[in-house]
This record gives structure tokens, sequence and C-alpha cells, in this order.
């Protein structure tokens, strides 16, 4: 059992309007890997996160967190990895981020489309994935609706907290498909950080294990939370770093955390720098389509199809493309 000090500085953190499942529905073991599909905006914190990578595209996840303006926030946590290649990182033009979202086959009305304006990494070290943590600052900032909202995080200076109830959530690989198409999560179990190897990090990463069995944490799921309900709010504990590459695996640790308390500091002086940074780069539509469909070749990644393609499934960046306004939306049939 692990213990934290919590603090809900923000009254608005933390409480979705529609209330999470804690348990799979009867009768059903989707897949997050062996997870459930969420309810729909009940995870209000969420982000689907696209990262045009020179000949791949990726997707990760992210969690919306309170910027300290009211009723609003353009700051989203996600995973270092997910934009950098080992020395170089990405470009904020080449990072896109959907916020509201289920399903994503779908345009929904919930959905909010923003690019990047500009990121802050902390010293994050490419070869052993440690301080993989990244802060997003988007072109604009999410006015917080039923559907989008931010997630608590836990701080330093107030009571400790036993964590018991806590979930895993994301769009990433599935145990039968490459990529789910819907928001799902999980229950899972924080363990000692011996069990995963990591212990010269053990204050600075979180170390879990399946809550049932085979249900984890995989590929196309980092940057994602780690978030426990305590006393009626949900805090982010976590932020996924690393995740079994063999999803549903019984054996050893379900994936590796990094620590958010660890980084609160650093968190609550680096949206200070970002409030005042300027674009790193202008954000652009880029001219290649991007493939999501529901079997993909790449495992958590998404693959890049020609404009001239007709395929029926929705591509990320044409989602990106009506989210933002750049064109009529097409007839739902399109989607299907």
């Amino acid at each position: 059992m692990r213990y934290f000090q919590l603090v809900a500085l923000i009254q608005s953190c933390g409480i979705p309007a529609n209330a999470p499942r804690k348990t799979p529905p009867k009768g059903t073991l989707n897949r997050i890997s062996y997870g459930w599909e969420a309810k729909p905006n009940s995870l209000p914190w969420m982000v689907f996160i696209i990262i045009l990578k020179e000949e791949e595209e990726v997707n990760c996840a992210g969690f919306l967190v309170d910027s300290g303006s009211e009723n609003q926030s353009d700051i989203v946590v996600t995973a270092a990895h997910c934009i950098s290649s080992r020395t170089k990182y990405y470009s904020p033009s080449k990072i896109h981020v959907v916020l509201g979202a289920h399903e994503l086959r779908n345009i929904e009305p919930a959905m909010v489309y923003r690019g990047v304006k500009n990121y802050a990494t902390h010293f994050y070290n490419y070869d052993d994935d440690d301080n993989d943590i990244t802060l997003l600052k988007l072109t604009s900032p999410v006015n917080y609706t039923k559907e989008v909202s931010p997630i608590c995080l836990p701080t330093k200076h107030t009571v400790d907290r036993a964590l018991d109830t806590c979930f895993a959530a994301g769009w990433g690989r599935t145990e039968d498909e490459p990529v789910s198409m819907v928001l799902k999560q999980t229950r899972v179990r924080i363990v000692p950080i011996s069990y995963c190897y990591s212990i010269e990090r053990k204050h600075r990463a979180l170390c879990i294990r399946e809550y049932y069995k085979r249900s984890t944490p995989c590929v196309g799921d980092s940057g994602g939370p780690l978030f426990c309900e305590v006393d009626g709010r949900y805090f982010a504990f976590g932020s996924l770093s690393l995740a079994p590459t063999k999803c549903a695996q019984q054996d050893g640790p379900s994936g590796l955390y990094v620590r958010m308390d660890s980084y609160h500091d650093w968190i609550l002086e680096t949206m200070k720098l970002l409030k005042t940074s300027s674009h790193r780069s202008e954000h652009n539509v880029s001219d290649v389509n991007i493939s999501v469909n529901s079997r993909l070749t790449v495992p958590g990644l998404l693959s890049l199809v020609p404009k001239r393609d007709k395929s029926k499934s929705l591509t990320a960046l044409e989602l990106i493309a009506v989210l933002s306004g750049y064109h009529k939306r097409p007839n739902i049939d399109y989607y299907h």
C-alpha cells in the first residue's frame, strides 16, 4: 500500500459529471488490454494525442490539468518519449490533441481540437526513460464543460492518504487490436517500485500490477494517467512511461509511471514559464493523411495513406481538420 499527500486546490478538478465505472460491466471484458470501455465523458481529463514523426505517426494519451485560469486550461501532461526520438525533439506543430473524445471513428459534438504552441520536458533520459514527463501548452485554452475538465494533481503539503482504488485508461493497443477506437480503462494495483526493477527511481516512479487478471495498459497508452479516487475526487498520481510490449502478460510488472508528486514544484514553475512562452514554430495542418483504422499493421502506431485513398475510415488529420473548422463535416456514412 502506498501513501501520498493530497490537496485539491481547484474546486472543479477531479469531479466528472458522469461518474466512471469502477468495475467491468457484467459479462463484459473489452480490453485496454482485458479492461472495459469507459462510460462516455466519465473521464473528462483524458486527451488523445497525435504526433507526426517523419515516416510514422504515433498516438499517445495525456491528461488535462488546471493551469490557474478561471474555468479553462491550456496545459496537458504526457510522456516525453511521445514527442521525442533519442536526442531529437519534434516541433510543436507536429503535435495535435483532441479533448472530449470517446470513440475516435466518429466526430462527436463534445470533441475539442487544439494544436500545441510549446512544450517543456524535465531532463528526459532516452536511455532509461527517467524524467519521462512533458507539459504541452495548447495554442489556446479549452473551456471546462461536462465533457472536458481537469484532473487533480497531488502535492507534498497535506495529510498522507492511502491509495486503493486506482485506474489506467487510454486508446492504446488491446489484446486483439493494435489501437482501440474507444476509450478504455481498467483497475490497477500500486506495488513496490522494486517490482519494476527501478529501485534507483523509487522517488520518481510508481510501479503497477493488474487488479483483474491480464488487464493492463499497453503500447499507445503512454502518457495517460494513473488516477485514483480519494474522497470523491480523482487525482493523477502518475503518467505512463513504460508498458508491456506484449499486452495482457501475467508475469512481471504491468507498467511504470512517472510519479506526479515528485514533479509538483517543477510542474508549477514550468506552467509559469509556459504562460509567457512564444510559438516554437508555426502550427499548420499537414497535407498527409493518417489512417486510424480499427486494424493497423504497426502496434500502437498510425499509418500513412495517400490522399487519393478512398478508405471509408476516418483519418486523424481529417478529424483534426473538421474539428478546427477547415472542412465541412462529411456525411456520417463516411466514418463507418
